[in-house]
């Protein structure tokens, strides 16, 4: 049985901006939201991402963004998307935890993903960013010795 944040629903109207490089993760994000309801726009790198912001405006509730990407990293991206929608949600998506030098402000109080990502996972962590909801950053995991 699906939960029901994984439930397609006519009444779900957000917009989600999925800033990715790599194209088979970007479209495989892309079906995943699509299927669950979401209206997506997408983008290769930071800059394209500004672009569609341009052209979509307040439309978009919500981006979810790689962390490191070619031409802009996701917190540089975040930081010019706040300045433009204040009110957009961010979720980085990350395929290991990269240390960061205490500069990326905008990685902290944030919603991450941890890749690869499960159909559950990004249409759960992103229904969990719409609502406001914190889905803490990936901890490492321990293997024993």
């Amino acid at each position: 049985m699906a939960s029901p944040s994984a439930t397609p629903t006519a009444a779900r109207r957000e917009t989600v901006l999925v800033v990715e490089d790599e194209q088979a993760v970007r479209e495989l994000a892309c079906e995943f939201l699509k299927c669950a309801g979401y209206s997506v726009v997408t983008a290769e790198n930071g800059l394209e991402a500004l672009e569609t912001v341009k052209r979509f405006g307040q439309s978009i509730q919500l981006v979810l963004t790689d962390i490191v990407m070619p031409k802009m990293r996701g917190p540089a991206l975040a930081k010019q998307l706040k300045s433009v929608l204040p009110d957009v949600r961010i979720v980085y998506m990350t395929g290991y935890l990269e240390q960061t030098d205490g500069n990326d402000n905008f990685l902290q109080d944030a919603n991450f993903l941890q890749k690869p990502f499960t159909r559950e996972s990004i249409v759960g962590g992103v229904a969990e960013a719409m609502k406001g909801e914190r889905r803490a950053k990936p901890r490492p995991q321990t293997v024993p010795v």
